[in-house]
């Protein structure tokens, strides 16, 4: 991980913290999901910004319900940078691109599947 990756999560985290903010004193809910709007159905990242929500509060429980691979992702990134932060210890992986590319779209879709069920 490179000080681009930890600049770009915090970037994230603050547009976020933000978009929230703003929401939530206009008493508005979020309305940012293009695929959403158009096909009125749940896009495969859906509810990950009210799953980072959940997760700045605590409520895992929630935050889970909302989106589960945004959750995990997000606990494993925030998990990861802290390890790599702390300790120095880095990710490696012998797994080629392709196979890792094959895997998160795998999760990807079984994550969409669970959201249009759970609508």
């Amino acid at each position: 991980m490179t000080p681009g990756w930890l600049l770009g999560a915090l970037l994230y985290s603050a547009s976020v913290i933000s978009l929230y903010r703003l929401n939530s004193s206009a008493g508005t809910q979020f309305g940012l999901c293009f695929f959403h709007e158009v096909f009125e159905l749940p896009c495969p990242l859906c509810g990950g910004t009210r799953t980072f929500i959940h997760l700045l509060h605590g409520d895992l429980a929630k935050a889970f319900s909302k989106n589960p691979l945004v959750a995990f992702a997000l606990t494993l990134f925030a998990g990861w940078s802290l390890l790599w932060t702390i300790l120095g210890l880095k990710l490696e992986t012998t797994l080629t691109h392709r196979t890792v590319l094959a895997g998160l779209l795998f999760l990807l879709l079984v994550n969409w599947v669970y959201l249009l069920n759970a609508r």
